[in-house]
């Protein structure tokens, strides 16, 4: 018994009321998975006109303007029809341009915030603007080392410093190639330090679930067993100590 093949493609919808097909956008719309949207900064580089190198006929470029960039695809809807841009737009945002001179660089990313999480590497995220910041709700940030990144709260990266207006930050994640135990207790330090940002200017505040995560390993820590995690390290150290006196190591 031959079986149809499923639709990849419903001809009629067209042709269905307008008030269904808008509901249907908006039922796709509230069924679509929360993405990873990575963000990060590139430079534009154009070729000079009439410029190819006499010696070996290549194009010499001139470096152009810094831009935010994402590899994930614009939200399928934004062109699909105008009916589900309409909608689509209801959720996502143009956001992450980057201000160039006098003038805002018209590229962009669309951004849906509430479900979004903006997995973000440090040089980029300190290029996004305060009221962006502000809109973000779940983030993971990507650093390379505890001393550029978290250090004594004042080398390079000043934590609330820049986090300060993350005010409606529901997750954050670190993500880190070093051991967790080498972050101290950074957890804490920044849970405490988003209550005392926020918690008497917003009603009710609650700070975001912190969690460091350790790449390669992606060991976890948080809030509840940073602790542990600390302890650990502490051990670990005075074994390696104990080690390096055995063998007659400074």
């Amino acid at each position: 018994m031959a079986y149809p093949l499923p639709l990849d493609t419903f001809h009629p919808f067209p042709r269905l009321p307008k008030e269904l097909r808008i509901e249907i956008w908006k039922v796709h719309l509230a069924a679509l998975e929360p993405r990873l949207l990575r963000v990060w900064c590139k430079v534009s580089t154009e070729p000079i006109e009439d410029s190819k190198d006499p010696e070996d006929g290549h194009e010499r470029y001139v470096e152009g303007e810094q831009h935010q960039s994402s590899p994930n695809p614009v939200p399928a809807l934004l062109h699909t029809s105008q009916e589900s841009r309409y909608e689509a737009r209801r959720h996502y945002t143009r956001a992450f341009s980057l201000r160039n001179g006098s003038t805002v660089h018209q590229r962009y990313i669309w951004t849906n915030f509430a479900t979004d999480t903006i997995k973000i590497k440090v040089g980029s995220f300190l290029r996004i603007n305060k009221e962006e910041r502000k809109r973000i709700q779940h983030m993971s940030i990507d650093t390379d080392c505890p001393i550029c990144f978290y250090g004594s709260l004042t080398i390079n990266f000043n934590l609330m410093e820049n986090f300060k207006y993350l005010e409606n930050l529901k997750h954050l994640e670190i993500l880190c190639p070093s051991p967790l135990w080498s972050w101290g207790g950074a957890v804490k330090e920044l849970t405490d330090g988003f209550r005392e940002c926020f918690g008497e200017s917003i009603p009710g505040y609650v700070p975001p679930d912190v969690r460091f995560v350790q790449t390669g390993t992606w060991w976890e820590m948080d809030i509840h067993n940073y602790a542990d995690v600390l302890a650990y390290g502490t051990e670990q150290r005075s074994l390696a100590r104990a080690r390096w006196a055995a063998e007659g190591r400074s």
